[in-house]
């Protein structure tokens, strides 16, 4: 997980993700793009999200990111909270084991 840091503009937003998984490549090229029709105080220009070296397009590879991060992040969270619950158990079940008043018996 990559530790995600919002632009200026976004700052204010609520739900912003912390976290994003890098899947494709973002810097890609943008080229500007010759319209005839085009008025000449326009400028148009395109950027190359087909260039991301993923099969997915630019903005579905953005979003999979940040929902597979947040994926992973849930999940480890709650590992890490069935460790809490499951470790009063675990605990006890080491002093038993400890003062010999268990033994772990294994078939072979």
């Amino acid at each position: 997980l990559h530790h995600y840091k919002p632009p200026k503009w976004a700052s204010k937003l609520k739900n912003i993700p912390r976290y994003y998984v890098k899947l494709a490549q973002h810097d890609t090229p943008t080229h500007q793009w010759n319209l005839p029709t085009l008025p000449k105080e326009f400028s148009l220009f395109i950027k190359r999200d087909d260039m991301t070296g993923s099969t997915l397009s630019g903005n579905k590879v953005c979003k999979l990111e940040f929902l597979l991060a947040d994926a992973v992040w849930i999940r480890s969270v709650t590992q890490y909270l069935h460790v809490l619950e499951s470790s009063p158990i675990i605990a006890e079940a080491l002093q038993l084991l400890r003062d010999n008043l268990v033994w772990i018996v294994t078939c072979s």
